[in-house]
């Protein structure tokens, strides 16, 4: 397998390309951490009359002093650079390397929509690659489309923040059935109070627009098509709204139980029924008590039962609300519990992907999760860096057995913090679960039939659920999902591939017996590089004792390049309860694969890919044949002979822009290349419209996502990650 296909397998291009995005790319999940608003500018081209800093347009904000680890900690943290307008104002880097010194502080950028209608403002936006950003849109203004679609482009989640207040409440409905008609399937809509310059009266904020806020959200269908809230830092309560408008999702929540001291309005708030779930908190002005009428048994009851079951945060060893459809806690991600991946290279094992996960450790934190004494953790690191040369929580050091990982310190940290509410701390922003595009990680595993499985597994999964359900961290039942690199090196030398990783990867004689050990009570095995699998004597081993020994439940899956499988290989395997085959083919005709890898191996592939077009076509247990191909100049060209291979053999096609820029291959770096690239996806694209729609959504997206970069003069090279 090609390493450049496996980071670019866990980059999400393909998700981030469709016409309509998920709409949750900028996800609640983020409301659960910690918010630290930052205005680094003052100036903007826009007046509006919510604008209340419009006497220093010249002015930016000074960088503070001290170092920011002090100021946002070393837990998760948000920090959101407002202003005037931070897209286009203030020293955005200097900022940013600011903040970044605090070790897991995201950045958030808020500011003018229209501001992304500027040539230099893409660039500048993504040189610092935030977490988010949220562009305040007071209308549905065409203008304001067409800057949208702009942002949309840069790959970064966004939210439509509509302004809220006395001079924008009477066009809110149609401001937001506008913008829910235009983008609801892609971003969420944030309603956020912003009051006007001059709506205060004895030094007092007026909150002059509740009446009519009320009213406005009444009017608007209860199915809107777009994931519509409340801003969870300046925003409004449920009581301030009249019943009639309250809708499932719209106010934030949490789960804390409050001290009633810190209640808003404590007469109000101790009889209403929101009160265990209310999140609204004022800073420095007075609640506006008379519009506050404490929600009572009139509250419709879904808006009552999303808050029981959508809590952000509990009291210490409360444990999650119950999924309503699975006899199992309501937890963002079920991963920690069901899945281990050991498959990259000399890093801890992680229950999805190095790429969304944060893995690094201090010793004392790595120690403090492990509940192990810090002599004693410094003399087991000691021993296994003389015999391993790594730290002993790491995949390289074979004293530490898959038993053992299964509760090594990322996964205990994991768990803990996923029944605490999560997301984990150390959950990356681009996880493609928290972006909304994919199914919460080992809930199917979960919710397999067990009429489907085996005796053992039904065992250890009831002994799993059990556990979860009483919140325990550290489990005694096994994994349910092994994700395993086997292999070190490969047959063939793709030019965008960095190559063999010293004998890291390699499947040992220990590890294998190991494995064996776990496959009785697997579901799900996954087999991948980091070099092309079946170049292990040892996986070859273990395939062979699948095979024999018969495991009926356990699904495999494979990514490999496809040279060394053949229709005697797959007989031979014929027992392996195949799910998925991945070949990474990345090319369209024999020349090009001749090309690129210096053997002739496309008549091999093209047996193999007709071979397992049967097996994907029978009626019965189909296997789900995959071919992809990293979009470099080795393989422009060709593209339009790839998608005839993907076509003809039935296929599920994944595209991926090339990432780096290994043997000067890749064509994001230069204007003629890119505009070569679009020509061609456009040309396979038109071809296959009405064909293969699967098709022609890969290589339009492919299209689209390249002509932005073109209209954006973008000639820099995709990062890893």
């Amino acid at each position: 397998m090609d390493e450049s296909a496996s980071h670019n397998s866990q980059s999400g291009f393909g998700s981030l390309l469709g016409k309509r995005r998920s709409s949750n790319a900028y996800v609640r999940n983020r409301e659960r951490i910690p918010l630290h608003p930052l205005f680094i500018t003052y100036r903007s081209d826009v007046d509006w009359p919510w604008d209340l800093h419009g006497g220093r347009r010249d002015l930016d904000e000074p960088m503070p002093s001290g170092d920011s680890k002090s100021r946002f900690g070393t837990e998760a943290a948000r920090v959101r650079f407002m202003g005037g307008d931070p897209f286009k104002y203030g020293d955005l880097a200097r900022w940013s390397d600011w903040v970044r010194e605090a070790p897991k502080a995201e950045i958030e950028l808020e500011g003018p929509v229209t501001s992304f209608l500027e040539p230099d403002v893409v660039a500048r936006v993504q040189s610092i690659a935030p977490s988010a950003l949220r562009l305040v849109v007071p209308s549905g203004d065409p203008i304001c489309f067409e800057a949208i679609e702009a942002a949309l482009a840069c790959s970064i989640p966004v939210a439509l923040v509509i302004p809220v207040n006395r001079a924008t409440v009477e066009i809110l409905p149609q401001t937001i059935l506008s913008l829910a008609d235009g983008f609801g399937g892609r971003v969420p809509l944030i309603l956020k109070r912003m009051p006007v310059r001059d709506d205060r009266a004895e030094g007092k904020w007026l909150w002059a627009e509740l009446p009519a806020l009320g009213q406005s959200l009444a009017r608007l269908p209860m199915d809107l098509g777009a994931d519509l809230r409340i801003d969870e830092a300046r925003g409004y309560a449920p009581c301030m709204i009249p019943t009639e408008a309250l809708r499932p999702g719209l106010f934030p929540v949490s789960g804390r139980t409050r001290d009633p001291k810190t209640y808003v309005r404590p007469d109000a708030c101790e009889s209403c029924l929101w009160k265990k779930y209310c999140a609204w908190f004022l800073e420095d002005e007075e609640a506006p008590a008379e519009n506050m009428t404490p929600l009572g048994e009139d509250a419709p009851a879904e808006f009552l039962e999303y808050g029981s079951r959508h809590v952000i945060g509990r009291n210490p060893g409360e444990l999650p609300a119950k999924d309503s459809k699975l006899d199992l806690l309501d937890l963002v991600c079920f991963a920690p519990f069901t899945s281990i991946a050991i498959n990259e290279l000399k890093h801890r094992p992680v229950p999805c992907a190095q790429s969304w996960v944060h893995t690094s450790f201090e010793d004392a934190d790595e120690a403090q999760v492990m509940e192990v004494p810090m002599p004693k953790y410094e003399e087991i690191n000691r021993q296994s860096e003389e015999q391993y040369g790594v730290n002993y929580f790491n995949v390289e050091n074979e004293d530490w057995s898959l038993d053992d990982m299964w509760n090594g310190p990322l996964h205990r940290l994991m768990r803990k913090q996923m029944l605490g509410g999560g997301p984990s701390e150390r959950c990356r922003s681009m996880c493609r679960v928290l972006l909304g595009v994919a199914e919460k990680r080992g809930r199917q595993l979960l919710v397999r039939p067990d009429s489907e499985l085996t005796p053992a597994i039904v065992a250890n999964r009831n002994l799993l659920l059990e556990e979860v359900n009483s919140g325990k961290p550290i489990l005694t039942a096994k994994p349910l999902d092994l994700s395993l690199g086997v292999a070190s090196h490969c047959n063939i030398s793709c030019g965008f591939c960095d190559g063999p990783q010293g004998t890291f990867g390699e499947l040992s004689d220990r590890r294998l017996e190991q494995v064996i050990d776990l496959l009785p009570t697997l579901i799900h095995l996954s087999v991948v590089g980091p070099g092309e699998p079946l170049m292990s004597p040892n996986f070859l081993k273990l395939l062979e004792h699948i095979a024999i020994t018969g495991y009926p439940a356990m699904q495999v899956s494979l990514t490999t390049n496809g040279t060394l499988v053949s229709r005697k290989w797959l007989k031979k395997h014929e027992a392996v309860q195949w799910s998925n085959f991945r070949i990474s083919l990345n090319a369209g005709s024999a020349e090009t694969h001749e090309r690129m890898t210096g053997k002739q191996f496309w008549p091999r592939l093209m047996d193999t890919i007709e071979a397992l077009a049967e097996l994907n076509a029978r009626p019965e247990h189909p296997l789900r044949l995959t071919l992809s191909c990293v979009l470099s100049t080795q393989v422009m060209g060709g593209l339009m002979g790839f998608a005839q291979v993907v076509d003809e053999s039935g296929a599920h096609p994944v595209l991926e822009p090339m990432t780096g820029d290994l043997g000067g291959f890749s064509p994001y770096k230069d204007p003629a290349l890119l505009s070569d690239l679009v020509a061609e996806c456009r040309e396979v694209a038109e071809q296959y419209e009405r064909k293969n729609r699967v098709l022609f959504q890969a290589f339009d997206g492919m299209a689209r996502y390249s002509e932005k970069r073109l209209a954006e003069e973008v000639f820099t090279l995709l990062p890893w990650r």
